[in-house]
């Protein structure tokens, strides 16, 4: 009979789901470095992926881990990895109605975090320089696990010509060099 209505469903499209989080990086295949101790999370918007369901999972180290997922308002999460005090490589695995949402999945390092007073530096390259002229000094920095290791920075200072902005950027260049025990 006339009229007729038809219930129209939208299928769900995971390539229109997106992810945010302060640490994700443009280039997904360049894992984040995450200080330890830091609360690690992300939001999924799927308010244009249709009807569907999202799913979670994330490994450290290839060792599956706890994720819990909070359904917010307007096909809104967040995915929170409740314990990643571990250090290491982490996987965070997204999924809308069984595939993929773009860029997933998602990585990070859980790095060691370093205070000021466990970092110092020595040599010639901090007392003086010239313009134009190589100069060095290393970095010392201590872990956590009474192991140090040094990087040796190799610097040239280049003269500021003044006036224009870009020139005003120009100030110093570093190039790191071979890092030694």
């Amino acid at each position: 009979g006339s009229p007729f209505q038809a219930m129209h469903k939208v299928s769900p499209d995971a390539s229109q789901c997106t992810a945010s989080a302060p640490w994700l990086k443009n280039d997904p295949r360049v894992p984040a470095s995450i200080p330890q101790g830091e609360h690690v999370q992300l939001s999924v918007d799927a308010s244009k992926a249709g009807d569907g369901s999202l799913l979670a999972t994330a490994t450290c180290n290839d060792e599956p881990i706890d994720v819990l997922v909070e359904a917010m308002k307007n096909s809104q999460s967040r995915v929170h990895l409740p314990d990643v005090s571990k250090l290491g490589r982490y996987s965070v695995e997204v999924k809308w109605s069984g595939r993929p949402i773009a860029k997933s999945p998602f990585l990070f390092n859980i790095v060691e975090c370093l205070s000021a007073s466990d970092i110092a530096a020595s040599g010639e390259g901090l007392v003086e320089g010239w313009s134009h002229k190589l100069s060095q000094f290393m970095i010392h920095a201590k872990r956590k696990t009474g192991l140090y290791q040094q990087k040796l920075l190799q610097i040239s200072i280049l003269p500021v010509a003044r006036g224009t902005a870009t020139q005003k950027n120009k100030g110093a260049a570093a190039k790191p060099s071979t890092s030694t025990p």
